[in-house]
């Protein structure tokens, strides 16, 4: 009504201002789609409906890369985790809006309602339009669904637990050298200071006195050497040219000695239990994967058998199957994709190690279907 300027009610009657522009009198706007938002453009047309986006429910483990938060009070849930953030980067990147909801795959448990072969399969059957998550990008599925480009590490490797043979006895500073390398440094010590008393004790008060004093103060300024904390002066200069070959020798001796021992005791007696995959086959050991994934096809393929296969469901469970072994009904090795291998590492990183062969995938990738136009362009964007 131009006469009346803009006001809130179609019914003017109780309009006391003309033409009134006052914002108090106006709604929120409402854009094309039923959106309160402000549209970042038109390149793509929108239909108004949101994009319903398939996400996987982590039961118990790895919910850092997709966690499902409920509300009871409002009954509402939020979608979190590392996925989630690397899509919504993503789509506040895009010169346009991009309606969506995320669609939790769960059954009527608040459970998986399957893999993620059937997750994906959402796609395919048109339940969804898409699919954001740690799905891998295989060529199986890439036959059905199109993907992005891979947003992590790729690959299928395998992971077993460190063999500690280091034994725990008082004596282990003994083991950089032999018995019969400990007994000539020895007498090489005595040696020496037996060299340095004859060249020093007629010209040197040092080294004079009475007899014991003289054998103390010779083995007592070899053997000091080591530390280079020897206090007496050397007077003559035949014993400053042995002195100083002596403390270069030394030098040596200890940095040889301190190098053994940091190997004994740390890399050479950390090694990987298993590191052949036709040694597991050939001695039955059970392998373990991640509840869900694919893993359990390829394995089958490489010879394992059903009832060497074992599935857990996050890193905790993880580890208690390989502290059981496979004579208990735990693991030997586990096969699982990089980003959950990191994941297990970070939390027993002095337990278990990454080996080969690593087996190449596709890496994490977004999953949209062959027809859908807005999730198309987020392919061609990333």
């Amino acid at each position: 009504m131009p006469e009346k300027g803009l006001i809130r009610n179609m019914n003017a009657k109780n309009a006391t201002t003309a033409y009134s522009t006052s914002k108090e009198n106006l709604g929120t706007i409402i854009w094309p789609g039923d959106s309160y938002s402000v549209p970042k453009g038109w390149q793509i047309p929108t239909n108004g409906n949101k994009l319903k986006i398939g996400v996987p429910v982590k039961d118990c483990g790895y919910t850092e890369f997709v966690k499902i938060i409920h509300d009871p009070i409002t009954n509402s849930r939020k979608v979190t985790g590392f996925c989630i953030d690397v899509f919504n980067a993503v789509v506040e990147a895009l010169p346009y809006a991009l309606p969506f909801e995320f669609i939790p795959f769960e059954n009527s448990n608040g459970e998986m309602a399957g893999t993620y072969d059937d997750l994906v399969n959402q796609v395919y059957y048109g339940k969804s339009d898409g699919v954001v998550g740690d799905t891998t990008i295989t060529a199986n599925r890439s036959n059905y669904v199109d993907f992005t480009l891979p947003y992590t590490e790729s690959g299928v490797t395998m992971v077993v637990p460190i063999r500690d043979s280091r034994k725990k006895n008082a004596w282990a500073f003994l083991k950089p050298l032999t018995w019969d390398l400990w007994v000539t440094t020895f007498c090489t010590f005595v040696f020496i200071g037996f060299v340095v008393w004859v060249l020093e004790h007629r010209i040197n008060n040092h080294f004079r006195g009475p007899l014991p004093y003289q054998i103390g103060t010779s083995l007592w300024f070899s053997f000091s050497t080591m530390v280079f904390s020897h206090q007496e002066r050397v007077e003559s200069n035949c014993g400053r040219f042995v002195v100083i070959v002596w403390v270069f020798v030394v030098q040596i001796l200890v940095q040889s000695y301190t190098a053994s021992l940091t190997s004994l005791l740390t890399v050479e007696q950390l090694r990987p239990a298993n590191t052949d995959v036709h040694q597991l086959l050939k001695n039955r050991l059970n392998v373990g994967y991640l509840e869900g994934s694919f893993v359990p096809g390829m394995l089958k393929d490489m010879g394992f058998k059903d009832e060497q296969l074992k599935v857990y469901n996050s890193v905790e469970e993880c580890n208690d199957l390989f502290t059981k072994g496979s004579a208990n009904g735990g693991i030997d090795a586990a096969f699982d994709e990089v980003p959950y291998v990191m994941r297990l590492l970070e939390t027993y990183c002095s337990k278990y190690a990454m080996v080969e062969p690593r087996f190449k995938t596709g890496g994490f990738g977004f999953v949209s279907s062959a027809t859908s136009i807005e999730l198309s362009s987020i392919i061609r964007f990333m």
